[in-house]
């Protein structure tokens, strides 16, 4: 099983604390966020995302990236240790644009 982590505390707060308000996400993407984040925490390993075709998993150069919803995404990094580091939640349009967090 994979470990999440977390760059900023944030989205660990918006994951683990569910009294924790963050006015950037609606509702209904925290609600898709917690659904996605606790996929990730699953995982044997990051091959299973393959399984999960709604998601959208995707690799790049440097990092991996799986849908929220429609319009965002997860970006996170993945380690030999099968450590899931969630970096941002970014714009679906423009996956290098800075957007939540970094």
């Amino acid at each position: 099983m994979v470990k999440l982590k977390f760059k900023h505390e944030s989205m660990e707060l918006l994951y683990r604390d569910k009294d924790y308000q963050d006015r950037r996400l609606p509702n209904e993407l925290r609600r898709a966020y917690i659904k996605k984040c606790f996929i990730l925490e699953t995982l044997e390993n990051i091959q299973d995302l393959k399984n999960y075709r709604g998601l959208n998993f995707e690799h790049y150069k440097d990092h991996y990236s799986i849908r929220v919803n429609n319009q965002r995404r997860i970006e996170f990094d993945y380690d030999s240790y099968k450590n899931i580091t969630i970096i941002e939640v970014l714009d679906i349009t423009n996956h290098y644009k800075k957007n939540f967090n970094r």
